[in-house]
């Protein structure tokens, strides 16, 4: 009532991932040639979230970034593609089953 803040608390995590950043990724990581080479016949992007790194050493610690994953339409993923969403660049390509 009093129009006065009473409380600020910072934390140290990211929100969620929107629609567009979900949509950017998935095309930022199917124009990567490696991401291309990779991709068998009929793999497509299943699914984009958030992905923060928990190593400080890692870029994924300190930007924007999302984990793609890839595979055929109803089928567990094959591939997951770590996209930096600040440079629109792939960080790391890597086997589903090594994820």
């Amino acid at each position: 009532d009093a129009s006065v803040v009473t409380q600020l608390a910072i934390g140290g995590s990211q929100p969620m991932l929107s629609r567009d950043e979900e949509a950017a990724a998935a095309v930022i990581a199917m124009a990567d040639e490696r991401v291309k080479q990779e991709l068998a016949l009929g793999d497509q992007p299943i699914a984009a979230m958030h992905y923060w790194s928990r190593r400080e050493s890692d870029l994924a610690y300190h930007r924007r970034c999302a984990a793609v994953m890839f595979g055929p339409a109803g089928a567990a993923p094959s591939w997951v593609v770590v996209v930096d969403l600040v440079a629109a660049q792939v960080l790391e390509l890597c086997p589903a089953a090594k994820w």
